[in-house]
């Protein structure tokens, strides 16, 4: 694991991936391909990055499914 971070730290800033990050641009795809609500489903970490979703961005959200 330390060989894969030391690895890709190098090639990219790794303290940016983070869930607040995605879903910040999640809302700009949203807002790129014009659609004005979505439709979200989340499995497993994407139950936790769809809730930041929609806590972030409440208005973009049309309806979300959770397993």
């Amino acid at each position: 694991v330390k060989d894969c971070y030391d690895s890709l730290s190098k090639l990219a800033d790794l303290t940016q991936y983070t869930t607040t990050n995605i879903a910040r641009d999640m809302e700009e795809v949203r807002k790129w391909l014009g659609y004005e609500k979505i439709n979200l489903w989340g499995l497993s970490y994407g139950t936790r990055l769809t809730q930041v979703f929609m806590k972030m961005f409440p208005a973009s959200v049309e309806s979300c499914v959770l397993l």
